[in-house]
C-alpha cells in the first residue's frame, strides 16, 4: 500500500474506535479525525440552532448531535483502518467492517433522520438545470462576440 503510516513499535494496531467510545481519546496517528469530527458538529450546530449557534438547540438535539459526531467517530476510524489495510483478511471481509460497523452507521443514518435534516439537491445538476446552464453560456458567449 503506497499511504501506510509508520507506526511506533507495540502491539499490532487496532482500529481504535472502541478505545475512543470509552475515552474519548483518538489513536495518536489518527488525531487528524478530531478535525473532522469537530467541523461536522459545527455545520450540524449551525444548520440546526441558526444564528444562535448551540444556544439554538434545544438539550434533546444537542445530545443527538454528540452522539452523531461519536458515531461518525468510530465509523471514520473503522474505515480509515480499512483504507490502510484493506477490507479483507485472507478471504474473509474484515471483522470490524461486520455488525459494529453496520450498526453504527444505522444508528447514524436514524440519528440525522430524528433531526430532520434531508439532503440538499443541487438543482443545477439534473439533466433540465444543466441544458439551462449550457444555453446560458452560450447565450453569453454569442452576446460577448456581438459586443467586440
Amino acid at each position: 500500500m503506497k499511504n501506510k503510516v509508520r507506526l511506533p513499535p507495540g502491539l499490532p494496531p487496532k482500529h481504535g474506535g472502541y478505545t475512543y467510545l470509552s475515552t474519548g481519546r483518538l489513536p495518536r496517528h489518527r488525531r487528524y479525525i478530531r478535525r473532522y469530527l469537530t467541523e461536522i458538529r459545527q455545520s450540524y450546530v449551525a444548520e440546526l440552532g441558526g444564528r444562535e449557534g448551540e444556544d439554538g438547540l434545544s438539550p434533546g438535539q444537542r445530545i443527538l448531535v454528540d452522539r452523531l459526531v461519536t458515531c461518525l467517530g468510530f465509523l471514520r476510524l473503522i474505515e480509515e483502518k480499512a483504507r490502510d489495510t484493506g477490507i479483507f483478511k485472507g478471504d474473509d471481509l474484515m471483522a470490524s467492517l461486520g455488525k459494529g460497523y453496520v450498526s453504527f452507521l444505522n444508528t447514524a443514518v436514524r440519528i440525522v433522520e430524528s433531526l430532520g435534516i434531508e439532503r440538499r439537491r443541487d438543482e443545477g445538476m439534473t439533466p433540465e438545470g444543466l441544458k439551462g446552464l449550457i444555453e446560458a453560456e452560450a447565450k453569453a458567449a454569442d452576446e460577448a462576440g456581438e459586443k467586440k
